[in-house]
């Protein structure tokens, strides 16, 4: 029997058919896996009656409702409610494997490991929606590289992932200066990259997703592309620190902006609206910045984008245990 106890934390808000269709394959993985694994609902002020289904239909199921929707934020408080030391994170939209468990797990026998997350599947097409990540820090703009392939990661998806809890709340956590959502998880993962821990994608981990089924409830393409763009800026500026970075970033911004001002179509608007949001938000970036400063930073941006170019069977060679 597998020993080591995990949380599993469904975030929901009016996904009660979701929970319906996605929530009995996480039941059956705990089932096959044995052990005293845990399924929690963590409900955003639902008002679709999920809380009374899941309660009716899987009593086995914990439920930690909430009285507003916070979004992925509201895992901050969740923890606290739960003992286990290893977190799964799971959107209510995510179908899993009854065998993802173990594979996920078994990561953590390497204590500098802090998350990591399977290969994600489109739950309709079945084609690739997340593996490894890696970046790039090319015209002044931190950009993500999608690889179809397993390995350490640069973040792992925020729809689904493991993660040991007390380093979750060392890193600090999910940041809400990225509210309501979009760069929340790769700020998060970039921190522990920061402090030398490492994020893992397993290509052998299967999962099917149905891609940003409760986003879509909340917000309108336009503003979700605003947002997108409001938090790439605020990520670059609160974690990036490469001098070569920020002298491109700082020419691009200003050429974009006029770009925008110029040419106002749809993604110029959002990139300069997204731009106002973000610098809205500079004297609550400053502040984290400088609390940020009394942790040590032992990896630097480009040794991390270097180190996430690592496939899968080189993982366990990157960092030699004492």
């Amino acid at each position: 029997m597998f020993t080591r106890k995990c949380s599993i934390m469904i975030l929901n808000y009016n996904g009660r058919h979701l929970l319906e269709k996605c929530l009995p394959s996480v039941i059956e993985a705990v089932k096959y896996n044995g052990g005293e694994h845990e399924i929690i609902v963590v409900d955003n002020a639902s008002s679709d009656e999920s809380i009374f289904f899941v309660k009716k239909k899987f009593p086995i199921v914990r439920i930690l409702a909430y009285e507003r929707n916070n979004i992925l934020f509201t895992y901050n408080d969740a923890i606290k409610h739960v003992d286990n030391n290893y977190i799964i994170f799971l959107n209510n939209d995510i179908k899993v494997n009854k065998k993802f468990l173990k594979p996920l797990l078994s990561h953590f026998d390497n204590p500098r490991v802090f998350a990591v997350g399977p290969k994600v599947l489109d739950i309709q097409k079945g084609s690739i929606q997340r593996a490894a990540i890696s970046g790039s820090l090319g015209q002044g703009l931190f950009n993500h590289i999608f690889r179809e392939k397993g390995g350490l990661s640069l973040y792992v998806s925020g729809a689904v992932f493991v993660c040991d809890k007390t380093k979750f709340i060392e890193v600090g956590g999910f940041d809400e200066l990225y509210r309501p959502f979009y760069w929340e998880e790769t700020d998060l993962c970039y921190n522990a990259w920061k402090r030398g821990l490492i994020c893992i994608c397993d290509f052998q981990v299967e999962v099917y997703h149905e891609n940003s089924a409760t986003i879509k409830t909340v917000a309108m393409p336009f503003r979700r592309d605003v947002i997108f763009t409001k938090n790439h800026f605020l990520f670059q500026w609160k974690n990036i620190t490469d001098k070569r970075f920020w002298v491109c970033h700082l020419f691009l911004t200003v050429w974009r902006l006029l770009w925008a001002l110029l040419f106002p179509k749809w993604l110029n608007r959002c990139y300069l609206l997204g731009f106002l949001l973000a610098l809205k938000q500079l004297p609550e970036l400053i502040k984290k910045k400088r609390r940020d400063s009394n942790h040590s930073r032992v990896l630097s941006d480009r040794e991390i984008l270097k180190l996430c170019s690592i496939e899968h069977e080189q993982t366990n060679n990157v960092f030699k245990l004492d």
